[in-house]
Parts: structure tokens; sequence; C-alpha cells
């Protein structure tokens, strides 16, 4: 078996996958990354080299896609150079969650500019937080406001992190929290957030908005109409934690089994061509829609 690993860091959360493959299971594994050639622990390493990205002239709401695309063609121009790497598989999502034997609890809330829609919910979220007392522990990242509104005893803060510290705390919680209230701009959201903390086995609480079309109620997580219905679907998830990684569990295999990149990605390109090729077109609707982008 030949594995083929990505991720523009090295070792991410891989690396000692990666080792573990080589040197128990006797695998080829590549690691393919921004960091310099070489080998480790039976794992050779390529190194993909960037050569453009966003720029401060494009829109914001298209940096991320500029700079994927970016990243996606140094990848493709590294493994055209090296035609001897043959993977069988292409690793993307985390293995499945091991989860601790403890009593206590975790729950993660991680966002910018939500207020307007976890405010709403905070009082059934402290109803439960004193419940609970001490089997429940929070994590909130980036959103200061909703932590210094938490009234738990257990919690911890940190500011703005990378996106892979983002990941790491998401693996240690056991609940997420997906409110949205119904708006024209939550309405363009996609369900990203629900694919992250199912990938890393995150059991959801999520609004009916954005969130509905891809969650199968009670399989592949919780949909959450109504402030009592956090709190009440909330204690559900601390009381139980059968129920919370079986909801976790249906969720990753979801994912898995539908949501990689690799089982798409002909029918993005093509999309994506599609809408290249109509550009002026859609542009001209896109200001028509929202006169604040006209350049």
């Amino acid at each position: 078996m030949h594995v083929l690993f990505v991720h523009k860091n090295y070792p991410a959360q891989f690396g000692h996958i990666a080792a573990h493959l080589a040197a128990r299971e006797g695998f080829e594994c590549t690691f393919v990354s921004e960091r310099p050639e070489g080998h480790s622990g039976g794992v050779r390493r390529l190194q993909y080299k960037l050569r453009g990205g966003a720029k401060p002239d494009n829109h914001y709401c298209s940096r991320s896609f500029e700079d994927y695309t970016w990243h996606s063609h140094a990848v493709y121009e590294t493994m055209k150079a090296h035609p001897e790497v043959r993977p069988d598989l292409v690793a993307r999502l985390p293995l499945p969650r091991e989860y601790p034997d403890t009593d206590r609890v975790v729950v993660f809330f991680g966002a910018l500019n939500r207020e307007q829609d976890w405010r709403p919910i905070m009082p059934a979220i402290n109803e439960v937080a004193a419940r609970c007392g001490d089997r429940l522990h929070f994590k909130v990242l980036h959103d200061r406001a909703f932590f210094d509104a938490l009234e738990a005893e257990h919690k911890d803060y940190e500011p703005w992190s990378p996106y892979q510290r983002f990941l790491e705390v998401l693996r240690t919680c056991d609940i997420g929290l997906l409110p949205l209230l119904d708006n024209r701009v939550n309405r363009m959201k996609s369900d990203l957030k629900f694919l992250e903390h199912s990938a890393h086995g995150v059991a959801v609480l999520a609004s009916p908005v954005v969130y509905e079309d891809t969650i199968v109620d009670g399989v592949t997580g919780l949909i959450c109409r109504s402030p009592h219905d956090y709190r009440d679907r909330l204690l559900e998830l601390v009381d139980h934690p059968d129920r919370r990684r079986q909801l976790a569990s249906a969720a990753y295999h979801h994912v898995r089994e539908h949501r990689l990149l690799v089982q798409h990605f002909r029918h993005r390109h093509q999309w994506y061509a599609a809408m290249h090729a109509q550009r002026p077109h859609l542009t001209r609707q896109l200001v028509q829609r929202i006169p604040e982008l006209k350049p």
C-alpha cells in the first residue's frame, strides 16, 4: 500500500500516522508539503512551491479560493515532476476519534462576528452550564463576547488562531454549537462547519438555516429550532455519551462516503469552468443584486 499525504505543513496532524504506517504496517508513505524535501521516520517528503496567491486587490470573498487554487496547482506540479509516486490512497480525512474515558463533556464554539446568532440561545446554554456544573467544560475560539457571556465554571478561551490550531482544539471536544439566525447573509453560508466538526468526531447542535439541508436530524446531528431545543438537546447529549458518539460516528461516515473532494472534483472543475466562461454576465448580475460590489 502506498499512501499519499497532502498538507501544507509537516508533520501536521498526519505525520505521526504516516510514520506509524511506515514503521508498523510496512506501508510506503509520501508526504507533500511546503517544507523541505527529505526523509523522516520512513516517510518520504516532497516539497511544493507556491508561484502565486491572493493579492490585496482580490475581492475578500474570493481570496481563500485564490489561495486554495494556487496551493492545489503547486501540488499538481510537484506530483507531475514525480511520476514514480503512485499512491493507492490520498489521505485527507482524519482517522476516527478515540474518546477518553471520562465524565467530563467538552463543548466547542468557534466563530467571529456571530453575536446576533448566539445571543438568543445564551440563556439556554447558561442554564445547562448551571445544571451540569463540573461535568461541563467549554472551549471558545475567537469570540471573546461569547466567552464573556458564558456563565460556566469551567471555560477556556483562545483568540484568533491558525486554522491548524482550530482543528486541534476542535478534535478535543465532544459537542459543537452551530447557531445561525435566518437572514440573507446566513442563507448564503455553506455547511463547512458541520463537515469540520464531523471529520473530527464532534456531535453538532445546529440551526435549520444552512444545516437542515445536510444534517439528518437525529442521525448525523441534532437540529435546534428554538433556544429551548438547544437547552434540551444539549442536556440530552451531556447525559448520554453513547448517543453523542453515535451521532458523531454517523456524521463522520457521511463525510467519508459523500463529502470528500476526491468524490466531486471533476464536477467541481466543470462548474468552475462554466462559471469562468460566464464571468462577465455573472458579474453584471452580481452588481445588480449588490450594488456595493461595483468596482
